[in-house]
């Protein structure tokens, strides 16, 4: 989603581009001509998902490095989530750099979005339930 950086007057757009962290270069090819919300998300794509890349890559390496530590059931939900988060992520760079208007394109996308908040949502209450149910608490001290 992005603003329909075409419907903004001169001061919105200049107040709009002071927050972006584009190059000023590419500041002022958007402040001129026409599509300018079409030529702001194709500017914007590869920062975006260069620093969503960024995270799920951090996020990879901690469930690698800390997995070990987690309950298998825990593990594989986590686990099944950062696939999904995979599949989603390279099917939307791979269409941006090999367009193909076809029915089902953005399918692992879709799949992360039905999928991914109950997955979510599972994974929080058993991470929550561990914690609320401690060795420590059971003992009762």
């Amino acid at each position: 989603m992005h603003p329909d950086l075409d419907r903004m007057n001169d001061k919105e757009l200049d107040h709009f581009l002071s927050k972006s962290t584009l190059p000023d270069w590419q500041k002022d090819e958007l402040r001129i001509g026409k599509d300018k919300a079409m030529r702001y998300a194709k500017i914007s794509f590869w920062p975006e998902a260069n620093r969503v890349n960024k995270i799920y890559y951090e996020f990879n390496n901690y469930l690698i490095g800390n997995g070990i530590f987690m309950p298998p059931e825990l593990k594989t939900k986590f686990m099944a989530l950062r696939d999904l988060l995979n599949d989603a992520m390279f099917e939307r760079t791979f269409e941006e750099e090999h367009p193909n208007h076809r029915p089902g394109r953005f399918e692992k996308g879709q799949a992360l979005r039905d999928k991914g908040p109950p997955l979510m949502k599972e994974i929080e209450e058993e991470v929550q339930n561990r914690l609320r149910y401690s060795p420590i608490d059971a003992e009762g001290q």
